[in-house]
């Protein structure tokens, strides 16, 4: 039985997860996840994923704010970075979000964190989707030495037959 048995290996949660007010703890300045949803926190949910024998993927962006509102990771990179490997994150998902101008500094700023977590964390970037549609121009070896294990070229998919063309054809 289990999630394993179902054929999970991961489980993703993207966006909206976080505490909004206020946006991080003011005794040590860290995420929090929203209390209502998560009311033991992400550790709990962490240690909760690996009992059962999954791993665990979390979400931010390079940004203020994630795409949904929610906190992020800007100029917090390495506090972020060493609170995601304290929860047992296996896979975090770097989202942009934010002013493209602060890009090429936060993702490599939140690439040393994750290295230096102490915790081997797969580091999704989606930077590349947000420097053009060119991807002859897009400055690969520049997100390999930032970290990035793997990223996003492209727009989201959407739930439809269009979108999934228009990857495609990409």
């Amino acid at each position: 039985g289990g999630f394993r048995a179902a054929g999970y290996a991961s489980i993703h949660m993207d966006d909206c997860w976080e505490q909004k007010d206020p946006p991080r703890d003011p005794a040590t300045n860290k995420l929090r996840a929203e209390p209502t949803r998560f009311p033991n926190g992400m550790k709990a949910l962490g240690d909760y994923y690996h009992s059962k024998n999954v791993s665990f993927a979390a979400y931010t962006a390079e940004a203020p704010t994630t795409c949904g509102g929610y906190p992020a990771s800007a100029n917090h990179e390495a506090l972020d970075a060493k609170t995601f490997a304290e929860w047992g994150v296996d896979y975090m998902k770097v989202d942009g979000c934010g002013p493209a101008d602060y890009y090429a500094e936060g993702y490599k700023a939140m690439g040393a964190g994750l290295e230096a977590s102490g915790r081997d964390i797969v580091y999704s970037c989606s930077w590349p989707a947000y420097t053009g549609a060119n991807e002859s121009t897009k400055p690969f070896q520049t997100y390999i030495d930032d970290g990035c294990n793997l990223w996003r070229n492209y727009r989201d998919i959407q739930c439809n037959w269009h979108s999934l063309g228009d990857i495609i054809q990409h």
